[in-house]
């Protein structure tokens, strides 16, 4: 929906070359399997959507001189699974040298993909509570095709690809296979493990109204036993931070579970983190109302057109005012690692004492500390559910 937004028109007169790549989706991208692990020299699948990134960033590194780019001076940006590609490539010891700066923008590091709440991130062998491994998802797949005794790989190769994208239920994972992904990115930056480099982080104000459609639970009572595959013992507790009383206020309500769950909590949490190296942080929460539905809040995606400064005609003086300060902050952090230029509000890089965020509205003002309550919880018990979780 936001194609048409995504234009580096901008970026360009700005000073700065954009560079917008292709790469695998779905299963395409993302099956693991153990048979292709099998013929893997390094023992693993999946995540060939991440390494046709590498490929890109390498073909970066080769050839933007001739476009009058710096390859010592490359930034990677991205929004929701664009976002968890940049947290991933952080966390990946293969990115070693290959980019120099990164913008998350809303990092989907959780839910999605189920009913019930999920990581998006599944270990290549072993399960993490009732989540199955990356291999198991996939050979649930496979069976839509492959009968008993069949040669798995030979088969799926010879089927037409529209088969293999439209046909059979599959839920893409990031996967953690010990060679590209070593563990969970958050897991990694809480080790201090993740590239030393600067960063932009951040989330909008209402992510999950973006998705009311999808929110099943009519009852607190249903709501609670969704979560509570993850959250076991814990699970009521978190719902208590989201009390409904009727269908109508389900969906807003747990609106806000879905924001602080898969967007704010992650991306505060890798904030954090970036303590443990020597380069910066900056984060932000975008707040301006969904143009094509002010009523809804800042959705999930929201901000993509003020970051492009690709305003739609039903866009204000305003709004305007909004796209070009975005835009000149990530361009001046992609020039310097440093987002602040004169004539924009000051933004503070983000420490722990402080908790420095910007607030990016009609009126841009820095604030201190954006996490919530909820949120808070929220991390503990997924910390407790990936140790769990460790093999």
């Amino acid at each position: 929906v936001y194609k048409r937004f995504v234009n580096g028109v901008e970026f360009a007169k700005k000073g700065v070359i954009l560079v917008s790549i292709n790469y695998r989706l779905g299963k395409l991208g993302f099956l693991a399997h153990p048979d292709l692990s099998a013929e893997s020299t390094n023992n693993v699948s999946g995540n060939y959507g991440y390494l046709d990134q590498l490929e890109a960033l390498k073909w970066v590194q080769e050839n933007i001189a001739s476009f009058g780019g710096d390859p010592d001076n490359v930034t990677i940006f991205g929004n929701s699974a664009g976002g968890t590609s940049v947290a991933t490539l952080c966390a990946s010891p293969l990115s070693k040298g290959l980019f120099h700066k990164a913008i998350m923008q809303s990092p989907w590091m959780f839910g999605g993909g189920s009913k019930k709440a999920v990581p998006n991130i599944a270990r290549l062998r072993d399960s993490l509570s009732f989540l199955p491994s990356a291999e198991r998802l996939g050979s649930v797949w496979v069976q839509t095709f492959v009968n008993e005794g069949e040669d798995v790989l030979k088969k799926l190769r010879s089927l037409d690809v529209d088969q293999i994208i439209n046909e059979g239920s599959f839920q893409t994972k990031t996967t953690i296979d010990g060679w590209f992904l070593h563990d969970y990115p958050e897991a990694v930056f809480s080790r201090g493990n993740q590239m030393d480099i600067p960063i932009i982080i951040g989330s909008n104000s209402e992510e999950g109204n973006y998705y009311l459609r999808g929110v099943r639970s009519k009852t607190q009572d249903e709501f609670t036993e969704r979560i509570t595959d993850f959250y076991q013992d814990a699970a009521a507790d978190i719902s208590g931070f989201y009390p409904f009383n009727s269908e109508e206020e389900a969906k807003i309500v747990i609106g806000q579970y879905i924001t602080d769950a898969w967007f704010l909590e992650p991306a505060d949490h890798l904030v954090q983190e970036m303590e443990k190296v020597t380069s910066s942080a900056y984060q932000y929460e975008f707040v301006v109302p969904w143009l094509e539905n002010p009523t809804l809040g800042a959705v999930h995606a929201s901000e993509i057109q003020y970051v492009y400064n690709q305003l739609s005609s039903e866009a204000s003086e305003e709004d305007h005012k909004v796209g070009e300060a975005m835009i000149s902050y990530w361009t001046q952090f992609a020039k310097t690692g440093n987002p602040n230029q004169p004539g924009l509000p000051r933004w503070e890089a983000f420490t722990k004492d402080q908790k420095n965020y910007l607030e990016i509205g009609k009126t841009i003002a820095p604030k201190i500390g954006l996490l919530n309550g909820a949120s808070t919880r929220i991390r503990e018990e997924k910390v407790r559910a990936y140790e769990r979780g460790k093999p």
